[in-house]
């Protein structure tokens, strides 16, 4: 269930209000850098969802940094096997072993 409309504009007053004594320009409001992980656990938590897996945050983290220090090739170089792996991992649990065994096989032949 939703706060009162109420609630809800003395929110967004008060992080209006924050921002601008941060110094950050309205045309920033939706730039949540590291606030952002924070924001989507909580939403998801109202929702009675799970949050983030920690793996996709240091994902995120690293792929910042890697941005930072090479903003023209951070695209082409990389310094997080370990997270692709641990993605990796991760991703196969939601994969059916069968489906991917059948589809790997060289036997495997489209019916119509």
């Amino acid at each position: 269930m939703l706060p009162l409309q109420e609630e809800m504009m003395e929110d967004v007053k008060a992080f209006y209000s924050t921002i601008g004594a941060s110094g950050i320009p309205k045309r920033y409001t939706h730039f949540m850098d590291e606030a952002q992980f924070e924001y989507c656990n909580w939403l998801a938590a109202q929702c009675g969802c799970s949050g983030y897996e920690k793996w996709r945050e240091q994902m995120f983290r690293a792929c910042n940094k890697n941005r930072r220090v090479r903003p023209e090739t951070y695209r082409d170089e990389w310094d997080d096997h370990d997270l692709v792996l641990q993605t990796h991992q991760e991703f196969t649990k939601y994969t059916s072993t069968t489906v991917n065994d059948k589809y790997r096989s060289e036997s495997f032949t489209v019916q119509r």
